[in-house]
């Protein structure tokens, strides 16, 4: 596609959309390529690049040399963010491609079609945003799911090392910290236990040794 190709698509897509498109003369346009409705200059880009702000500053001035009210730049691409800061201080409304393809796959013979793509935005964005927080959701019941049955494989596998061990007369090795504390609890009874049994064998030693001195 040429760029004069490229402005009558434009003319085109614009005429669906409820506009009547008048286009200007090839040389000494001033920077409008289309003219419509009498009240919007048009300055129309067919880029391979981003667009800059040389074409906005074309267009403003394009504007008062037709007696626009609106000035509008088009292009396949998209705009610089100095091309969108000038626009937004003269009042210079930007279509880029995204735009202009929605508005190609959706004529509705109405020359007020922002509205309209903004809330197509809006709605495409919500469930781009809904699709996130599903698979989010989705992530975090899987690894929960995960989490729990790779803690039931952990407590299978701690039975199954205790049953080991009692069998072979061992200690198990405590996995969490409820089995540690259980765990310093019996070593503390069973310390206390075999203190007991040593005191009161020492008191039965003392006893026998004093029974074998008496006369």
């Amino acid at each position: 596609m040429t760029g004069a190709e490229f402005e009558y698509y434009v003319g085109q897509v614009l005429h669906e959309n409820g506009h009547h498109a008048a286009v200007t003369r090839a040389s000494g346009d001033y920077g409008v390529d289309l003219v419509l409705n009498g009240e919007i200059a048009v300055q129309v880009k067919f880029y391979s690049v981003a667009v800059g702000p040389g074409a906005v500053q074309e267009v403003v001035a394009g504007r008062s040399m037709y007696g626009c009210s609106e000035a509008w730049v088009v292009t396949n691409s998209t705009f610089t963010r100095a091309a969108s800061a000038l626009a937004q201080a003269n009042g210079v409304r930007l279509i880029a491609g995204q735009e202009l393809e929605w508005m190609a796959d959706n004529p509705d013979q109405s020359a007020d079609h922002r509205e309209r793509y903004e809330a197509s935005l809006a709605a495409a964005k919500a469930a781009q945003r809904a699709e996130e927080r599903a698979a989010v959701a989705e992530e975090r019941a899987a690894m929960k799911e995960l989490r729990k049955k790779w803690a039931i494989r952990t407590d299978r596998r701690t039975w199954k090392q205790a049953d080991a061990a009692q069998n072979e007369g061992i200690a198990p090795q405590p996995s969490s910290f409820r089995q540690r504390i259980a765990g310093m609890h019996a070593k503390r009874e069973a310390e206390a236990t075999d203190q007991a049994r040593r005191v009161r064998a020492q008191q039965v030693a003392d006893l026998r040794a004093r029974f074998e001195k008496r006369p």
